[in-house]
């Protein structure tokens, strides 16, 4: 498959403390069509996600990650 539409983004997230919360922010991501990778640290403060562009964007996943109780500071 052609990954030209394929998109890594980095954001800023504020409130994850735990490896709870890091599951939280990973199940929410991942539950969004054209999502193929998340991976959030509670210890550094962000969700590295990548995902096709074709289906979903940086506006969805950030509102994901914000319905779950946590605070999209932006992108890294």
């Amino acid at each position: 498959k052609d990954r030209s539409d394929h998109m890594k983004k980095t954001f800023q997230v504020e409130g994850m403390m735990c490896q709870h919360c890091e599951q939280r922010v990973n199940k929410a991501v991942m539950n969004i069509a054209g999502v193929t990778a998340c991976r959030a640290s509670a210890d550094s403060g962000i969700a590295e996600v990548e995902f096709d562009e074709q289906q979903t964007n940086a506006a969805a996943i950030s509102q994901a990650i914000e319905d779950t109780g946590y605070d999209v500071k932006g992108e890294v």
